[in-house]
């Protein structure tokens, strides 16, 4: 998950054994880890290939109009 919901009842996913994680990208420059400069790497790395068409999104549709264009 990426943001906070103002409710999420866990006991849905324990039932079913789904894991469910956080995940905060900031977390790296929040506590100044030593490989900071590993995502700066790495999202250079993607831009790059992102540029030369290597990558690409595999979206097929948009679910709604309020949904930016890729």
């Amino acid at each position: 998950m990426i943001d906070d919901p103002d409710h999420f009842d866990i006991v849905t996913f324990k039932r079913k054994s789904i894991p469910a994680s956080w995940e905060f990208m900031f977390t790296c420059s929040a506590y100044e880890t030593g490989d900071m400069i590993a995502q700066h790497e790495i999202l250079e790395e993607v831009s790059a290939l992102i540029d030369q068409d290597v990558l690409r999104t595999t979206m097929m549709h948009r679910a709604s109009r309020s949904m930016p264009r890729i």
